[in-house]
């Protein structure tokens, strides 16, 4: 997580921009991010200012814990049925509540008496348990120490941690995950929530949902999203009375920029992931040319099957981050690369080769009624010269370009024997 953190705070400074990033998290049932997954199994995490608990990283609504004389206060039957560490029975006539752990152990406590019967001793409470609302509690430490969990009350976020003592990495080490638990245990509206980002709804209003970091350490930021005037995008478009919207990798705490659509209503969808800086939404196709190295090597795959290709709106929003849609085809003709500015080398004989691209050099694509417009040429031609042109890219579904004209190589960075 240290070296997770460190190299997103490294590419937000190379970018420039404010040491935040969009928080990873799927939504509030099921938050399965490749940063959370980990520190959530076999782990429970409650509050004392809300209903709901985490159990191996899933939300369920549970009972409250007290805070009773300075003293964190568990629910014994919730805590131990949903963490499967037993069955718990009560009764009445001998005020007795009775554990009966997985491995047939038997623990017995009495309502007004401090001491905890165990199959291998005795164990003493300073507290007595409580009935609160018809529900037994005891103090956090005592719970822990007789199912044989550790457990942790922290306070800046509030959150009880109990879980196995023998974790490599505990979670209570982790305040950027805490901190997010700690607002997922609140109420929110959630508009949208994936493995990248979240959107809520408040007042009228939607935010994106932040981890920051300053040397505070983390915190969650609520902050109003405005496609227009938002630091944190990497490329935007508006078709008719939708945006189109992708955030930048780093911003994304990914290695791929991940498209969203919002329409008019305020709702968000996923449409694609892409290594692409440069993409494009025509007549409900999602276009994408696809990123090209910036060194080629002779030895490189000369089966090139292109780089430019789309995928229906509807087929796109069936995806997900990490795991897109099936339904993309290739466009252009097989084995050329298009948008992408290249370097040349000459060679004796004065032929070309491609060897890359120019760096920091964004792409180009034109997206009209009878094609797509833009540079091209064959990427592993043994004499890329008669190949470099810009071109019509027919949309029919056929692979095939028109060549509109021809290039001059000196409009490209070339590269002497």
């Amino acid at each position: 997580m240290k070296k997770l953190v460190a190299s997103l705070m490294l590419a937000l400074a190379l970018l420039g921009c404010k040491e935040t990033v969009a928080l990873g998290a799927t939504n509030l049932d099921q938050l399965h991010t490749y940063d959370f997954s980990f520190y959530l199994e076999d782990v429970m995490v409650l509050s004392p200012t809300s209903t709901s608990a985490f159990i191996n990283g899933q939300t369920v609504v549970g009972n409250q814990p007290l805070l009773i004389d300075n003293r964190t206060m568990v629910p014994v039957r919730f805590v131990a049925e949903a963490m499967q560490i037993g069955t718990v029975e009560w009764n009445p006539s001998l005020q007795q509540i009775r554990i009966i752990t997985q491995d047939d152990q038997e623990i017995k406590m009495f309502i007004g008496q401090n001491t905890i019967f165990l199959d291998h001793g005795t164990y003493q409470m300073d507290v007595v348990p409580q009935v609160v609302e018809n529900r037994t509690y005891i103090p956090l430490r005592a719970l822990g120490d007789i199912l044989g969990k550790f457990t942790y009350y922290d306070e800046p976020t509030q959150l009880i941690v109990i879980r196995n003592a023998d974790v490599a990495e505990p979670l209570e080490y982790h305040s950027g995950i805490m901190a997010y638990l700690q607002w997922a245990m609140q109420d929110h509206e959630i508009v949208y929530s994936d493995s990248l980002v979240t959107f809520i709804r408040k007042e009228g209003k939607l935010y994106q949902i932040l981890e920051t970091f300053d040397e505070n350490g983390y915190a969650i930021e609520e902050q109003p999203f405005d496609i227009a005037n938002n630091s944190f995008l990497w490329q935007t478009q508006k078709v008719g009375e939708n945006w189109y919207f992708s955030y930048h990798p780093a911003l994304a705490s990914a290695n791929y920029a991940a498209v969203y659509e919002q329409n008019a209503k305020g709702e968000i969808a996923f449409i694609a992931d892409t290594y692409a800086s440069n993409w494009q939404v025509y007549h409900d196709y999602f276009y994408v040319l696809d990123n090209m190295p910036y060194e080629i090597s002779p030895e490189s795959d000369t089966a090139y099957a292109g780089n430019l290709q789309r995928i229906s709106l509807i087929d796109a929003k069936k995806g997900q981050p990490g795991n897109p849609s099936t339904g993309w085809e290739k466009l252009g003709k097989e084995g050329y690369l298009y948008g992408y500015p290249v370097r040349l080398h000459k060679n004796t004989n004065d032929t070309y080769t491609v060897v890359g691209r120019i760096s920091d050099t964004a792409p180009q694509l034109i997206t009209q009624e009878d094609g797509i417009y833009s540079f091209g040429v064959e990427l592993y031609a043994a004499n890329a010269l008669p190949t470099l042109g810009y071109y019509k890219i027919d949309l029919s579904g056929i692979r095939n370009h028109e060549k509109i004209r021809d290039c001059n190589p000196d409009e490209f960075m070339i590269e002497n024997e």
